[in-house]
């Protein structure tokens, strides 16, 4: 079921908006929350008043509509492949870790992030953080899983981030 965030939900969304570093951004922009109550999962997405306003006219629910940017887990917003391109893009401060050429490749076929790839992560990173991975250009290519905190991500011939999503899935998964 489609509908605007509630109170508790728009509350825990702006403050992950914060620690994300998106707030201002996120401000401007119309959100919508599909809910599913047989699973208990909260999309969270960005629509248009556009989209909205057709939503209030029409007598079906779409099953989305708009730019799915993450889910509320535990009382926590978790960001989607869309949503960790538009914190790299908009945001100053968040939790990342930059990976070189060799690092992206395997990120992009699913593989996790061995130290000797790492160039660069971001200040405070500490042990079990989702944090966003950018290629060498700043450009979110996954997401993933810190095994350290921010001075042991760069332990040589050891994985230290796990990866948990990236952009490499739509190529893996496209058929002839």
């Amino acid at each position: 079921m489609l509908r605007s965030p509630n109170a508790q939900e728009l509350t825990q969304l702006r403050r992950s908006f914060d620690r994300w570093g998106i707030f201002a951004f996120m401000e401007s922009q119309k959100l919508v929350i599909n809910y599913d109550s047989v699973v208990k999962k909260r999309d969270v997405l960005v629509s248009t008043d556009d989209l909205l306003d057709t939503l209030s006219k029409v007598t079906l629910q779409p099953d989305e509509m708009g730019l799915a940017i993450g889910q509320i887990r535990n009382k926590k917003f978790l960001p989607s492949l869309s949503g960790a391109e538009i914190i790299a893009k908009h945001s100053k401060r968040f939790p990342y870790v930059m990976i070189n050429e060799i690092g992206e490749a395997l990120v992009l076929y699913g593989r996790d992030i061995f130290g000797d790839s790492v160039k660069e992560v971001s200040k405070g990173l500490d042990q079990n953080q989702t944090a966003i991975i950018l290629n060498q250009n700043r450009e979110s290519i996954g997401i993933g899983q810190t095994r350290f905190s921010e001075e042991n991500l760069f332990k040589k011939g050891e994985v230290t981030v796990y990866t948990t999503v990236d952009a490499g899935i739509y190529l893996r998964n496209q058929s002839d």
